[in-house]
C-alpha cells in the first residue's frame, strides 16, 4: 500500500485528521488491517467471514445487554462483575476487558466511542490508594472501594486499551488517550507494579512491600501479556520492556509442564527464572494456586496472541507443548475441556466452562501441534456454548475477547494511525513508513 512520506504532506493529512475525525474509527470492526497476523495462521473456515463477524456481533449485544451498566455519574459506564445486591459491583480486570471490547466493536458500534470514555470516567473516579495512576481493585457501589488497591493484569488491559484508542478515535478530542496510555505505563505500571530493577511484574502495588516476603516476588501467569509488553516498548521508546518479555518468557519456559504445557496460576521466587517454581498449596487465593486454573485459564489466550501477531519463536514452542497435549486429552473435544488442572493434566473440576475453552481457540490458531478441524471444533463451541445458568463476566468477556482474535478483528496499537477520514476525502489511508 502507497505511504505518504513527504513531511510536509503527513503534517497535513495527520492535522486533518486530528481536526475532523477523532470520532470516526480508523480500524473498523470488520475491516481487518494488513499484516497483524503470522502467515500460516489458522483461521476458523467455519461459514464465511462474514457470517463469523455476525456471530461475534450477536455475542457482544448479549455481553453489553448483561454486564454494560450506567454508573451513579451521568456518562459513566462499568462492567458489571456479579449481582450488585451482593454489593459488589466491578473489578479492574472486569473494566479493562470492557475498555479493550469497546475499542474493537467500533465502527459495528457507533455508540462504542461513547462507551470507551464511560468507561474512562468510571476508571478515573476509582484509583488505588496507594498509586493514583493505577485502578482500585474491587468496587463495591458507584463510589465506594472495597479492595482500593491495584491489580497487576486490570492495570495493563487499561493501558493498552487506551494505546488501541489513540490510533482508533486519535487522542484530539476531550480525552488524551496516548497520554492517559503513557503515565499508566511509566506512573503505574513501571513504577509500582513490577520489581525495582524492571523485570518481574508483580501482584499489584502493594506486592513490592507486602509483609509476606515471598509475595514480593511472586508473579500470576496471566499476567504475562507479553503482546502488550511489545506495545509498551514502542509507545514508550524504552527498551528495558523487552527485558522485562525476556525475562517472562524465561518464567514461562521454568514453570511449563514439559509433558501437558501447562502453567500453574502463580509462581513464587519468580524474580529469577532458575527459581522459579509453581506454589504448593496456597500463596494467595487457594490451594489451587500453584495448578492451573481460574488464572491461568487466560493463558492460551494471551500466549496465543503474541504468538499469531509476534511470531516469536520461544511463543511458538511454549504453543506447541500446550496444543499437543490439549488436543490429544480432549480428542479433539472441546467440551471435554476441563475447568481446572493439575500440572500434570489431572482434571480438578467435572463441568464446561468458557474461561477455559474459549482460550484454547486463540492458542489453536498457532499451527504447531494444531490442526484446522480443532480451530474449527472450538470456534463453534465457544460461538454456541449454552450454559444451564449464569457464567458471568468472566467467562462471557474471555469469550468475547477469544472469538474477536479469532475472528481475525484483533489488531495492535501499531497497526496504523487514525485517518479513516482521508478515506472519506477520497485519499488512501495513511501508513507509517
Amino acid at each position: 500500500m502507497a505511504s505518504f512520506r513527504g513531511p510536509g504532506l503527513l503534517f497535513l493529512a495527520t492535522c486533518l485528521c486530528l481536526q475532523t475525525c477523532s470520532s470516526i474509527p480508523a480500524i473498523p470492526f470488520g475491516s481487518r488491517p494488513p499484516n497483524v497476523y503470522q502467515v500460516g495462521t489458522l483461521f476458523p473456515t467455519v461459514g464465511t467471514r462474514q457470517q463469523r463477524d455476525d456471530a461475534v456481533t450477536t455475542l457482544y449485544e448479549e455481553w453489553k445487554t448483561k454486564y454494560l451498566r450506567s454508573s451513579c455519574e451521568t456518562g459513566e459506564y462499568y462492567v458489571q462483575y456479579v449481582d450488585e445486591g451482593n454489593g459488589q459491583a466491578t473489578v479492574s480486570e472486569a473494566h479493562a476487558y470492557g475498555m479493550l471490547i469497546s475499542v474493537y466493536m467500533a465502527g459495528y458500534d457507533n455508540g462504542s466511542k461513547a462507551i470507551f470514555d464511560g468507561l474512562v470516567l468510571y476508571w478515573r473516579s476509582h484509583r488505588s490508594i496507594i498509586n493514583n495512576q493505577c485502578m482500585g481493585w474491587k468496587q463495591e457501589t458507584c463510589s465506594n472501594i472495597n479492595f482500593a488497591t491495584a491489580a497487576t493484569d486490570g492495570d495493563m488491559d487499561i493501558a493498552y486499551a487506551f494505546l488501541l484508542a489513540d490510533v482508533q478515535w486519535t487522542s484530539s478530542g476531550s480525552i488524551d488517550y496516548r497520554s492517559e496510555a503513557l503515565a499508566i505505563i511509566e506512573s503505574c505500571i513501571k513504577k509500582d507494579l513490577m520489581t525495582t530493577d524492571g523485570k518481574l511484574l508483580l501482584l499489584g502495588d502493594w506486592a513490592r512491600n507486602s509483609g509476606d516476603v515471598t509475595l514480593r516476588t511472586t508473579t500470576r501467569t496471566s499476567d504475562f501479556m507479553l503482546n502488550h509488553l511489545r506495545s509498551y516498548a514502542i509507545a514508550t521508546g524504552n527498551d528495558s520492556w523487552i527485558t522485562t518479555l525476556n525475562h517472562h518468557y524465561d518464567i514461562f519456559a521454568a514453570v511449563q509442564d514439559p509433558n501437558t504445557g501447562l502453567f500453574p496460576d502463580f509462581v513464587v521466587n519468580a524474580d529469577n527464572a532458575s527459581t522459579a517454581s509453581a506454589p504448593s498449596g496456597r500463596v494467595l487465593e487457594s490451594v489451587q494456586d500453584g495448578n492451573y486454573y481460574y488464572n491461568a485459564c487466560r493463558d492460551p489466550w494471551r500466549l496465543g496472541t503474541e504468538c499469531v501477531v509476534s511470531g516469536d519463536p520461544r511463543c511458538i514452542a511454549l504453543a506447541e507443548t500446550l496444543n499437543t497435549w490439549i488436543l490429544s486429552n480432549t480428542s479433539g473435544d472441546p467440551s471435554k475441556i476441563k475447568p481446572g488442572y493439575e500440572l500434570d493434566g489431572t482434571p480438578i473440576h467435572n463441568f464446561q466452562s468458557l474461561a477455559f475453552s474459549s482460550p484454547f481457540g486463540v492458542l489453536a490458531m498457532v499451527a504447531n501441534g494444531s490442526t484446522q478441524e480443532w480451530v474449527n471444533a472450538l470456534w463453534s463451541y465457544s460461538i454456541g456454548f449454552v450454559h444451564q445458568g449464569s457464567h458471568g463476566y468472566y467467562e462471557s468477556s474471555i469469550r468475547m475477547i477469544s472469538l474477536i482474535v479469532m475472528s481475525g478483528n484483533w489488531w495492535t496499537p501499531e497497526s496504523g494511525v487514525n485517518c479513516s477520514c482521508m478515506k472519506h476525502r477520497g485519499l488512501r489511508k495513511l501508513q507509517k513508513s
